[in-house]
């Protein structure tokens, strides 16, 4: 039996009853009746409405019932008073629920329309690197050449740090540093020799004046600390934190001159050094991650194919139809943006989410003080807003990850709502509790809202006012 039926049961055993618990029985009957005449606020697909039925056999019959409220309302004024008053006040307290419910559909309803709209972005992005990797850029021989000496310059004129240029040094274009540093302990330990002989190497460049690096005389100092002092666990964790975001390997000093030690990869390229004439004279179509990773050069392209500078003029995409660009979409139907669409979405769930709040919190305040589980649902509820706010969270993050448009449009959108931002505080919940009373019962719900209004008006007006102020500060500055 549950906890709340064990005290209905020790409230009916009660020599002596108010007339608020006797209001108490009364009304957790009819909260379970009401339970399964209302499928749609409590889900009665996951529960059994014959079963509900039989639980409320707990109760009295009605004629019992009528005995009992006989029995204890009629000894005094008063607490028939106070019976009425909370039976008046339940169609009330369960427009709690309602309006909870509402808020939940609405909120719930916001954030999915939103995934929709990231799948999408998901979708192009995907399709995106489908094309890039299956299907080759047309250009012609003339655009070919040209996007090969300007990409070739480009390179030239980079500067890698010393840290990159020696992780480069101990890999190659078959086995990469990464790929050594993740291998069998004996791997690990020979890339640690070549990473000590990479350091050799460069040192002796710097001191012949084969290669000019920045901070010369810290740099050489560098070589010889990696070269004679730093142990193979430090090496490895130089490795990692020049490869990997987040490094598993960390060493036990840090070397910062690894990153601010630079050389120019025109240095790299003339002393011979095969990776970065690999680097420099091999194309690359796709560095900047805007085009197909391959080239197909037409032969005789029509004239009408050509743009006036020699360039093929690309036909219109899949990826570029309106059924896979939410942006052209909206531009075209509405004349905003995407990012304004999230931003007036996210406006509208700030002003839902902590409404949601205020009839969850009355619920629970409403628990607490009759037994009768109000707030069962509205806990439901928030639990399931959260894991769907999670999954919009995820959806973004990999709609912004795997299409560069989704990250351009949306990427300031990021962070900027919390959940914790929207919770009704103590303080305010304890007001509420403490206006709950017998008296109060029947317009309990309308005077919470009035306190609930009031008090969101002040919160907004002192924003104004601090906002006022400062600003007035600067004009007077």
């Amino acid at each position: 039996m549950s906890a709340i039926k064990k005290q209905v049961k020790t409230l009916l055993n009660k020599g002596t009853l108010t007339g608020f618990e006797v209001a108490q029985i009364v009304m957790h009957d009819l909260y379970q009746a009401y339970q399964t005449v209302e499928p749609t606020v409590f889900d009665d697909a996951d529960g059994d409405a014959n079963q509900k039925m039989q639980d409320r056999l707990i109760f009295p019959d009605g004629d019992e019932l009528e005995v009992l409220k006989r029995k204890v309302l009629s000894e005094n004024r008063a607490k028939a008073d106070e019976y009425n008053n909370w039976l008046n006040a339940f169609q009330t307290f369960l427009s709690i629920i309602y309006g909870a419910h509402i808020h939940f559909l609405k909120i719930s309803g916001l954030f999915y329309y939103l995934e929709e709209l990231l799948e999408k972005y998901r979708v192009q992005g995907f399709a995106e690197l489908t094309m890039q990797i299956r299907y080759p850029d047309i250009v012609t021989a003339k655009q070919l050449d040209e996007l090969k000496a300007k990409q070739r310059t480009a390179l030239l004129m980079g500067k890698q740090t010393l840290g990159w240029v020696l992780v480069e040094e101990v890999g190659n274009e078959e086995l990469l540093a990464e790929d050594r540093l993740e291998g069998t302990p004996e791997e690990q330990a020979q890339l640690v020799v070549d990473y000590r002989k990479a350091c050799a190497k460069f040192r002796d460049f710097i001191k012949k004046g084969k290669l000019a690096v920045t901070r010369k005389k810290e740099a050489l100092s560098l070589l010889d600390r990696l070269i004679h002092n730093a142990t193979d666990e430090d090496i490895l964790g130089y490795i990692d934190q020049c490869i990997s975001e987040e490094p598993e390997y960390k060493p036990g000093k840090p070397e910062p001159l690894l990153e601010k030690c630079t050389v120019t990869t025109k240095a790299l390229y003339e002393l011979g050094l095969p990776n970065w004439i690999l680097w420099v004279d091999d194309y690359k179509h796709n560095l900047e991650g805007s085009a197909p990773y391959q080239v197909a050069v037409i032969q005789d392209p029509q004239p009408s194919s050509v743009d006036k500078n020699g360039y093929y003029m690309k036909s219109t995409r899949l990826i570029e139809t309106p059924l896979l660009d939410p942006e052209q979409q909206f531009k075209e139907k509405l004349g905003i943006s995407l990012k304004d669409v999230f931003m007036m979405a996210l406006t509208n769930l700030r002003r839902l989410m902590p409404l949601f709040h205020f009839y969850r919190c009355l619920s629970r305040v409403l628990t607490a003080e009759t037994g009768i589980p109000f707030s069962e649902k509205p806990d439901t509820w928030y639990e399931t807003i959260k894991e769907v706010w999670k999954n919009y969270e995820n959806h973004l993050e990999n709609a912004i990850t795997v299409n560069k448009k989704a990250k351009d449009s949306l990427g300031g959108i990021q962070g900027t709502l919390n959940l914790d931002d929207f919770q009704i505080s103590p303080a305010l919940a304890e007001q509420f509790r403490e206006d709950l009373t017998s008296e109060n019962a029947r317009f309990w719900v309308n005077t919470c809202m009035k306190i609930y209004y009031e008090h969101e008006y002040e919160k907004v007006q002192t924003v104004i006012s601090k906002d006022t102020n400062a600003r007035h500060e600067v004009e007077a500055y």
